[in-house]
């Protein structure tokens, strides 16, 4: 029983985090962040895409988690953020060392 609760608690740091992504634009710029529960980028091309690494299972962010330096100028945008593959085999290996990785993808849709 004891073995089986290490394995559920092993499994469950491996998916779960607190990671979090700040949607910026550049200063001065004309973007225009579609809404919460606006359907997928369908119609739009990808514009940017920029990993980000947290320690502490997603705790605390290492260096700049913020979609500014991806977005573009103007224009209307979707901003998505998941787990790629890459970032599955980060997480296994870095979740010896409490690091956590997420990508965030920026598309734009004209």
């Amino acid at each position: 029983m004891k073995k089986a609760m290490l394995v559920v608690g092993l499994v469950s740091m491996f998916a779960l985090s607190c990671a979090t992504v700040n949607v910026t634009t550049p200063p001065g710029s004309n973007v225009r962040i579609a809404a919460k529960g606006t359907p997928g980028p369908i119609g739009c091309m990808l514009y940017g895409e920029k990993r980000m690494m947290y320690v502490l299972w997603g705790l605390v962010p290492i260096g700049d988690n913020s979609t500014q330096t991806i977005m573009p100028k103007s224009g209307k945008v979707v901003v998505q953020t998941e787990y790629t593959i890459i970032d599955g085999l980060l997480n296994i290996v870095g979740n010896y060392f409490t690091l956590h990785f997420k990508t965030a993808k920026v598309y734009k849709c004209d």
